[in-house]
C-alpha cells in the first residue's frame, strides 16, 4: 500500500495487497495536487482511495482491474479530483464518487479486451474499443497517453520502482 500527499507516482504496479484499515493500494490523503498516472493496480482488495481532505488530485491513464472492492473511491471530504483516461474494470464497484467538483472524463468501465490479464499482460487487443476511448481519441489505461506523454510499454516485470513517493505502510 502506498500513502501519498503532494507527490507523484508513475510506472508502478500494485497487486496482491491485503486489506489494511479499509485503505486502497494507493491512498491520496491530506495534501493537494497529487498525481497518479500510468500505473497497474489489480488483484487487490481496493484500488485508489482519495480521502482525508485531499484536493486537486490528478488520476490519469491507470489500469485498475479485478480488485475485490472499489476501483477508485473519492470521498466526500475531497474536492477538485480529476479522474481521466483510466481503465477501471471488473472491480466490485468501479467508481465511487462522493467528492465535490470531481471531473470524470473518458474512463473506460466496460470489458477493455486485455491481451491476457491472467498472465499480467494488460495491453489491449487490436479490436479493443478502449484503444480510441481517451479524450484525444487515443488509448486509455496505463499504456495510454491522454493527459501525459505516453511512456514506452515495457512488460510489467521491467517497470522501474516509482520515484518521488514515500511509503508509509506496506501491506503483507
Amino acid at each position: 500500500m502506498v500513502f501519498m500527499s503532494t507527490a507523484t507516482t508513475t510506472l508502478s504496479t500494485a497487486r496482491g495487497n491485503g486489506y489494511v484499515r479499509g485503505n486502497g493500494a494507493i491512498v491520496l490523503a491530506h495534501g493537494s495536487n497529487a498525481q497518479v498516472y500510468n500505473n497497474f493496480i489489480y488483484n487487490n482488495n481496493y484500488g485508489i482511495q482519495v480521502d482525508y481532505g485531499e484536493t486537486n488530485a490528478q488520476i490519469y491513464n491507470n489500469t485498475i482491474a479485478n480488485n475485490t472492492g472499489f476501483g477508485v473511491s473519492i470521498s466526500s471530504s475531497v474536492s477538485g479530483t480529476i479522474l481521466k483516461n483510466n481503465i477501471i474494470y471488473s472491480n466490485s464497484t468501479n467508481i465511487d464518487n462522493q467528492g465535490s467538483g470531481t471531473t470524470l472524463s473518458h474512463n473506460y468501465t466496460s470489458d477493455p479486451l486485455f491481451v491476457n490479464a491472467s498472465a499480467g499482460d494488460f495491453h489491449l487487443q487490436s479490436s479493443s474499443p478502449a484503444k480510441t476511448a481517451s479524450d484525444s481519441g487515443g488509448e486509455v489505461g496505463a499504456y495510454g497517453g491522454g493527459g501525459f506523454s505516453s511512456p514506452s510499454s515495457p512488460p510489467i516485470s521491467q517497470i522501474p520502482a516509482p520515484k518521488n513517493i514515500r511509503v508509509l505502510s506496506v501491506a503483507p
